[in-house]
């Protein structure tokens, strides 16, 4: 095998697709990614239905549109926009550069396997009966929501952080549902931890300190209590 073919086998394989393009520009993006195939850090392949970046031409519209046309389980494409030149930092100025492209193809890549990666390892982690919180990334698929209770318990989690016990009580589920819910969710790539709603030690309340009793205030009144006059 040439030191060629085994560098590209050691790059991740990412999926690209490009949806708001003129057709010349659209063809002369798909021309450049191959020629450069040599050369990015990853290797791209266009997959419409099923891609990690979305090229996203003016004649797409908002972010919003854009966001919906993830498919399967897997999480949301980043959105790369390519707008005419001036369009900022991280935008791709048209007409196309093929050093800018790489460039953004590069930044973009690095980006997304990392973001796998993170995901990946947050899977890995066993979810326990314990007071962590978890939210919610996006809303999920309807295979997953099958299941009494399910409906109520992702509302939950999309509005808010919920830890086993809050989804117990507020989605009137028993605990091991909660529990299941949350696994396949993780399985999925679709829950996070949020550290900042998690309860702990810190989280219980201060006790109200004791009052000095009846003797003691006298006490203090006379001065007989070194240290303690108001």
């Amino acid at each position: 095998m040439t030191d060629a073919a085994t560098a590209a086998l050691r790059r991740p394989s990412l999926g690209l697709s490009v949806e708001g393009l003129a057709p010349r520009d659209e063809l002369l993006l798909k021309s450049l990614v191959r020629l450069l195939d040599h050369r990015t850090q990853h290797q791209w392949s266009f997959h419409a239905a099923r891609c990690d970046l979305l090229i996203a031409g003016e004649g797409l519209g908002g972010l919003a549109t854009v966001s919906g046309t993830a498919a399967g389980d897997g999480p949301p494409p980043t959105v790369l926009r390519a707008a005419r030149a001036g369009a900022g930092a991280h935008a791709l100025n048209l007409p196309l550069n093929p050093e800018a492209l790489e460039q953004a193809l590069n930044r973009a890549g690095a980006a997304i396997v990392e973001a796998r990666q993170r995901a990946e390892a947050q899977a890995a982690v066993p979810i326990l009966d314990d007071e962590r919180a978890f939210q919610l990334t996006r809303w999920p698929p309807s295979e997953l929501l099958r299941g009494p209770g399910r409906l109520a318990l992702a509302t939950l989690l999309v509005s808010r952080p919920c830890t086993v016990t809050q989804l117990h009580l507020r989605g009137c589920a028993e605990r091991s549902v909660c529990l299941a819910f949350l696994h396949e969710l993780q399985r999925a790539q679709l829950l996070r931890s949020d550290e900042a709603h998690t309860a702990g030690p810190s989280s219980a309340p201060v006790p109200a300190p004791a009052l000095p009793g009846l003797f003691a205030r006298i006490r203090r009144r006379l001065g007989l209590l070194p240290g303690l006059a108001s």
